[in-house]
């Protein structure tokens, strides 16, 4: 019977003590389905709102992060907002670039990874900056497509047309 009520003691002391909080926060890219599409040598630019739905407690956004890419150059735009309660903010998430030599259709697709520290008060007020509560990351899906710039479409329409054309010339001459 002792051995049960100390294992029990034990449990309840590990799971409380184990328990971490989650806030209540939200992260959201521009387009929110997180789908870009553009030509070789087209920059592509996601953005994001961040959103502390806290009453009481701080939010400093401390890294952010993605996958691997291929074809193309990444430039991380993220500016590290930190927001007090019941605040958000919107700006440039991270752009890419293709390679002239990206092959049309090809696709890079992963995910976009945020993380940010909690506190009890503002952490950079200099007469008493807020405690350490915890770290939370929360994350959203991206792809980005290489589709073939616009004027190949065009020209692509216009040879169509052309051959059409000289096709249907030669077939009333007959």
């Amino acid at each position: 019977m002792l051995k049960k009520t100390g294992i029990i003691i034990g449990l309840t002391i590990f799971l409380f003590a184990s328990k971490a909080e989650a806030f209540n926060w939200v992260f959201e890219l521009i387009p929110q389905d997180g789908n870009l599409t553009g030509a070789p040598g087209e920059e592509l630019i996601w953005k994001y709102t961040i959103k502390n739905n806290e009453t009481t407690y701080w939010l400093d956004m401390m890294d952010c992060y993605a996958d691997s890419w291929q074809y193309g150059k990444v430039h991380n735009l993220f500016d590290y907002p930190t927001l007090a309660p019941q605040t958000e903010a919107t700006g440039d998430l991270l752009s890419f670039i293709w390679n002239a030599e990206a092959p049309i259709g090809f696709i890079n697709s992963g995910s976009f990874i945020v993380s940010g520290d909690w506190f009890d008060a503002d952490p950079y007020d200099p007469q008493n900056p807020g405690s350490f509560l915890g770290t939370e990351e929360l994350s959203q899906d991206y792809t980005a497509t290489c589709i073939p710039e616009p004027s190949t479409i065009i020209f692509l329409g216009f040879g169509i047309i052309t051959i059409a054309g000289l096709y249907w010339k030669r077939a009333c001459q007959v």
